[in-house]
């Protein structure tokens, strides 16, 4: 197994920007992805996953999942701004055709 402190990364598989350091194991994402081709989903803390379409966005700290079709959404789940939580699927005008939240 891969230590990936040796390489700048911290727990969360964040690596800190050093600006005034010059990092002598500093690795570029493609080599990250190539060295980790997974990783486990109990190793995912916080933040966002982002397709790299922009097609589907998971928040890791709202706890929302948004789906899109281009840039418009179609599907969300998540706590509305009226404080509902639930899912919502958008039609091509924008109008929700299923909104199963309470």
């Amino acid at each position: 197994m891969i230590d990936l402190t040796e390489y700048g990364y911290n727990k969360f598989l964040n690596r800190p920007r050093q600006d005034s350091q010059i990092i002598e194991h500093q690795i570029s994402p493609d080599e990250f992805d190539w060295i980790a081709p997974e990783i486990s989903a109990n190793k995912v803390n916080s933040g966002q996953a982002v397709s790299l379409n922009n097609q589907m966005t998971i928040d890791f700290d709202k706890g929302e999942i948004i789906l899109r079709d281009g840039g418009i959404v179609k599907t969300e789940i998540k706590k509305f701004l009226d404080s509902s939580f639930g899912i919502r699927v958008y039609n091509a005008q924008g109008d929700a055709v299923v909104n199963q939240t309470g």
